[in-house]
């Protein structure tokens, strides 16, 4: 339950200064809100960018769905479902890394 996170690799550390795999990083104090909002702010993009790319892989992957199904309707509606419940289970299975732990599980004293 250590109060200072290196945002770049999200290591903990028991005291401020510096992260020892990223000297130019300075820790961020788990304590204060706005860098946990920072930090989930990072978290979610890094999200959205592994969703939009695992999507664009399944988009092409499952592309023959809309040459293949004579109605180009419903294949097209079929290649957009597909893709993004192919999209979503690939990111159950590759998710995003994330940094700010669930400190509402921890229940750290530090939190305020």
């Amino acid at each position: 339950m250590d109060r200072y996170i290196c945002e770049l690799c999200g290591r903990r550390f028991p005291h401020s200064g510096d992260c020892k795999d990223h000297p130019e990083e300075p820790l961020q104090d788990l304590a204060d809100e706005d860098v946990r909002i920072m930090l989930d702010d990072f978290d979610s993009a890094r999200k959205r960018k592994r969703l939009g790319m695992l999507g664009a892989v399944c988009a092409v992957v499952l592309s023959p769905i809309v040459i293949f199904l004579p109605a180009r309707k419903i294949g097209l509606m079929a290649w957009i479902a597909a893709s993004g419940a192919a999209a979503g289970g690939l990111y159950k299975v590759f998710p995003a890394r994330r940094v700010l732990p669930d400190l509402e599980q921890e229940k750290p004293g530090w939190l305020s």
